[in-house]
């Protein structure tokens, strides 16, 4: 069963498991809407919804996705035409919104117990905290349905209270009146009825404090004092005119009114009031509020650097537990940054509290005899330089056995009671995760907007996004200094405030008068962290500052001798974060300790140790990273990237080639493995150049060897990123050199990414050359794995030009030979080719299982490449299976594209925007498959590939059709003919050819003089095509469906003629006569 919750923070659930997985807000939105429709909705009207701001195709290509996306979790929930999309309610489900105003309706003769239900269904206000971002029209919706339901929840608990108190249970009217009250305080009636109900149940002091609480709101919400009536229950609840009797039914009261808390009476409390609007950390907050919550936890340590925002949470979690009533006596925030000594403390504490001292005894045991009776909570604000007065802590918490204190320090206590909890920055997108839409509604960037209107009251996010991200990461999320950041817009652009942060901390510093001195900058919070540190401390943190990711304890050790205690230290302080065994150090702290690090002119030393940590590590993966291990290693290396590409370019720097030598294979294969294309580019260019320009590698063999070797995998990682022209530069060279040589290993790799991009360019013949020559060249040097990878590779030629089933047999060799010898990578390549032709070929069932074995080895190995394909390879199965599976086809498509674009692979970019059009086509979303066809086709005409450009040129021809354009898709279908003809490139032209026959058929049926004509022809080339093994078996049986129709609406005469035709023809005679001026 389906369960949606929209009253307060939104929930989906099926079959009692949460739904997660939305790939937009916009999505869930779209759940959310049609879930409250009760009947279908017009896909324009979802459009002006959700993408008004959007041209109209791109907006209906995200509809799309969205569709797909919410039809991928919830399955037939969700039923879409042509023209329409609409809630599934035939299926089980349960909509709390629908329940709760069914129930509303009918208040007045509902039973109790339904009307309880209602009200607890009430979770708070309709999508609370839901936010869709640059959507006008659904905020529009949103604000009338939760001012409706609002409206309808102030009716419920008005009439569920009125309800109860005339069964005899005051409890539960006094109840749904405070629930009431939560919504709207400020509701006088109401106050004044729930002082009588409490008065009538002999509770006088909780009478008396409700009067309290209706006079505070009545000033904060309105400014206004109670009026008379309230003012003469008053007296009249302190004459004790109310004996408590049988209730008598309360008034009615107006429609409005309702959600979750407050106490009976109101704690006292001494809180700062917030200057700017608190922001985030909601997951934060209960977590800390379910601690102080437990028995066991009276000292609760809120621990983390300068500037991270412990106060602020401090005082906001005071703030949710007042509202919900747990703070018993009340609360009391004791700011200590300005105290220096124990006695400065009890003063601190006895101020914030009120207390007056008396004459002739201690201060200190004044403090805890107060305490002792006291059921407090206390916040003890920066307590981290008053380590002498930490034992006062301990006192108080044995005198005062009700007592609880939260503390905030830049270090932990070290005390026995302590809970210790490490509080980091905001959330931000992590390093490298690419900054989408969902990016506007996390943590950080709410913050910097909120702080950037506060400079400049027209900022907009819009636009900026990347550039924003940037700073957050570049401050770990750090609140006081996203402010501080967000200030600078008066004078810089946000990309010029993202690099001057990262260029020197100096930005970071309040101009603001009114800032304390020690929040005035970065700077100032680091220097005073940094004093608190002994001399060896200092010094593991500067070497460890070369380190620009995490590390680990062994790595600790072998670059700054820091032992695991030393550590442990940096961990209590706030100044190393750990977690599973790793370090992880703030990026401001880093760049202040690299300071620290150049002043002691020991940077060079630092950075060699790291390099040769690291890059000895690679070196010892070699093996494992090509055989069975593979999957460990690979996470391994993962886990260490950014210490390794540090390790590798300064090792370039230093010209540490030796070393470079050991590291370089097992750092290929992990870079291609893992598809960091663009990374191993970089990283390779750098070492080829500096190596070609190093007379020490020149004059070694040995090293020279490794400088050609290093050319050839740049040539791979240019190929894997479609740049051919410096590919093609790179591997001939190196062909050239490694044959002379007999250098087989460069040379095969080389023959091999040749061959390849010479099949994907359309140049079978140079493609097949190459990749012999490769085979060749591993069975000399006994390399199987090599061999393997050549046959890999000669399966993929032969699929893309058609001939099918010498594909599927050598794919099923590459596939053994992988098996064997522990090569899981390529094993999933040789599955994936012979999925494909396995596919061309019509057996669905088994491509569909190649394809999802592939997957899983990619899945195993982090191989996105290879994942990217195999989902794509799902999609294409349910693609040809028809409109049954059309939107899990669009899904699986759109999933393997957004892969290909995050590792930057071109060529396979433009073979799934291919794939999308064909999708769109045949779901009738002619615009969509323009849109995605102009981009395949620009990409591939980009990196020269004959091949993509033949798919892509088919779906606009039948996107154009489809538009009722037919002579613009005509031309774009003989443009086919043209491209793939000159590369003998069979599959696209058969596409086309059935494209053709199609548009020849339709056309027939509407142009009397040219029908017999326009019918011959389409049953010609139709003919022509069911014939040819190059046709896939999906647009096989495309043509044999079209001729049936032909065949029908032919006379038998003319019928049999066509088919003569087309067994005279031959593939150059058939071109040559469509193509013909």
């Amino acid at each position: 069963m389906l369960e949606v919750t929209l009253l307060g923070s939104p929930e989906v659930h099926l079959h009692g498991q949460p739904v997660t997985g939305f790939r937009s807000s916009k999505a869930q939105a779209l759940l959310f809407y049609l879930a409250l429709s009760h009947r279908p909705v017009q896909r324009g009207m979802l459009v002006g919804l959700l993408w008004a701001d959007q041209e109209e195709g791109q907006a209906r290509v995200n509809l799309n996705q969205a569709l797909s996306n919410l039809r991928k979790l919830l399955g037939d929930y969700i039923e879409a035409d042509r023209q329409t999309l609409r809630f599934v309610r035939e299926r089980p489900y349960h909509l709390d919104v629908e329940h709760f105003v069914a129930v509303t309706r009918r208040a007045d003769t509902a039973d109790l117990g339904a009307l309880a239900s209602a009200v607890d269904a009430y979770r708070g206000d309709f999508l609370e905290g839901f936010f869709v971002r640059d959507c006008a029209e659904f905020e529009d919706w949103l604000a009338a349905e939760r001012s409706h339901l609002r409206e309808s929840a102030s009716y419920l608990l008005t009439t569920t209270s009125r309800r109860f108190v005339e069964a005899g249970d005051l409890a539960r009217g006094v109840e749904m009146l405070r629930r009431l009250l939560r919504i709207e305080p400020w509701r006088e009636t109401q106050q004044r009825d729930l002082m009588r109900l409490l008065a009538q149940r002999g509770e006088r002091a909780a009478a008396l404090a409700q009067f309290e609480l209706c006079r505070v709101a009545l000033a904060d919400e309105l400014d206004v004092e109670p009026a008379p009536e309230t003012l003469a229950l008053l007296e009249e609840i302190r004459r004790g005119a109310f004996a408590p009797a049988s209730p008598a039914p309360l008034p009615d009261a107006p429609l409005r009114v309702a959600p979750p808390h407050t106490p009976p009476a109101s704690p006292r409390h001494h809180l700062p009031a917030d200057i700017t609007p608190f922001v985030g950390r909601a997951a934060e907050i209960a977590h800390i509020v379910d601690q102080l919550r437990e028995p066991g936890c009276r000292l609760l340590t809120l621990v983390g650097p300068g500037g991270v925002g412990k106060s602020r949470l401090a005082v906001q979690v005071v703030r949710t537990l007042l509202a919900t009533g747990d703070t018993g006596d009340g609360c009391c925030f004791v700011p200590l940054a300005p105290v220096e000594t124990s006695e400065g403390m009890v003063g601190a504490i006895a101020h914030a509290l009120d207390f007056q001292f008396y004459e002739h005894a201690p201060a200190r045991q004044q403090l805890l005899d107060f305490l002792r009776e006291k059921r407090l909570l206390l916040v003890l604000d920066n307590l981290e330089h008053l380590r002498t007065a930490f034992d006062l802590v301990t006192e108080m918490l044995t005198a005062a056995p009700a007592l609880r204190i939260l503390a905030t320090s830049r270090e932990a206590l070290n005390l026995v009671e302590e809970w210790y909890l490490p509080v980091g920055g905001l959330a931000t997108p992590g390093a490298g995760e690419l900054v989408d839409a969902s990016f506007a509604d996390c943590d950080a960037a709410l913050l910097f907007v909120q702080s950037a209107r506060r400079a400049q009251a027209n900022f907009a996010l819009a636009g900026a996004e990347t550039e924003v991200a940037r700073i957050c990461l570049a401050v770990d999320g750090s609140p006081l200094a996203i402010e501080l950041a967000a200030a600078w817009l008066r004078v810089l652009s946000v990309a010029q405030i993202a690099s001057e942060i990262e260029r020197s901390l100096d930005l970071l510093t309040a101009r603001q008068q009114n800032v304390p001195a020690r929040h005035r900058s970065m700077r100032a919070i680091l220097e005073a962290s940094w004093r608190l540190l002994s001399a060896p401390q200092r010094a593991a943190l500067r070497t460890l500052a070369v380190c620009p990711g995490d590390f680990d304890g062994a790595a600790a050790q072998q670059i700054a001798d820091a032992s695991l205690f030393d550590l442990a230290m940096l961990v209590e302080k706030s100044l190393l974060r750990a977690s599973a065994g790793r370090y992880t150090m703030h990026p401001l702290l880093r760049q202040y300790a690299r300071e620290q690090l150049a002043a002691d002119a020991q940077e060079d030393d630092a950075r060699t140790r790291h390099s040769v940590y690291y890059l000895q590590m690679l070196a010892a993966s070699d093996g494992e990273l090509s055989g069975i291990e593979q999957p460990r290693a690979l996470e391994r290396v993962e886990m260490e990237l950014d210490n390794v590409r540090a390790a590798w370019l300064w090792a370039v720097e230093q010209g540490a080639w030796a070393l470079l030598q050991r590291a370089a294979a097992p750092f290929y294969d992990f870079l291609h493995i893992r598809s960091h294309y663009a990374d191993g580019q970089l990283l390779f260019a750098r070492a080829a150049e500096a190596a070609a320009h190093a007379e020490s590698v020149q004059a070694d063999p040995a090293l020279a060897a490794c400088c050609l070797q290093l050319r050839v995998w740049l040539g791979a990682f240019h190929v894997s990123l479609g740049d051919y022209a410096s590919a093609e530069i790179a591997l001939q060279t190196a062909l050239t050199h490694a044959s002379a040589q007999g250098l087989d290993r460069a040379a095969a790799l080389a023959a091999s990414l040749l061959g390849q991009m010479a099949g994907w360019r359309g140049d079978r013949h140079t493609a097949q050359q190459h990749i012999e020559i490769s085979r060749m060249l591993s069975e000399r040097r006994g390399d199987m794995p090599g061999v393997a990878n050549a046959l890999h590779k000669l399966a993929q030629l032969h699929a893309a030009f058609g001939d099918y089933a010498e594909a599927r047999t050598l794919a099923e060799t590459s596939l053994q030979l992988c098996q064997h010898h522990g090569r899981a990578d390529w094993a999933g390549y040789a599955l994936d080719v012979l999925a494909w032709s396995t596919f061309a070929l019509g057996d669905y069932l088994a491509a569909e299982a190649h394809y999802l074995a592939a997957l899983t080895v990619a899945q195993e190995s982090g191989d996105r490449l290879g994942a990217a394909l195999a989902l794509g390879g799902v999609g294409s199965v349910a693609w040809a299976h028809g409109r049954e599976r059309m939107a899990e086809a669009t899904s699986y498509m759109a999933d393997s594209l957004t892969l290909c674009r995050d590792i930057g692979h071109r060529t396979h970019i433009s073979s799934r925007l291919w794939y999308l059009a064909q999708i769109a086509n045949d779901a009738g979303d002619h615009r969509a498959a323009q849109h995605y066809a102009r981009e395949g086709l620009a990409v591939a005409e980009a990196i020269g590939s004959r091949v993509f450009m033949g798919y892509n040129l088919c779906a606009l021809g039948d996107a154009a059709c489809g538009l009722g354009e037919d002579a613009v898709g005509e031309r774009y279908l003989l443009a086919v003919l043209r491209t793939a003809s000159e590369a003998d490139h069979l599959p696209p032209i058969m596409i086309a050819l059935v494209s053709l026959g199609r548009l020849w058929s339709e056309q027939s049926q509407v142009t009397c003089e040219l029908g017999a004509e326009l019918q011959t022809k389409a049953a010609t080339v139709l003919t022509f095509v069911r014939r040819q093994s190059a046709c896939w078996h999906c647009f096989r049986i495309r043509a044999d469906q079209l001729l049936a129709e032909l065949a029908r609406a032919m006379t038998p005469a003319q019928f049999a003629g066509a088919q003569a035709n087309a067994a005279a023809l031959t593939k150059p005679t058939l071109l040559a006569w469509l193509l013909q001026p």
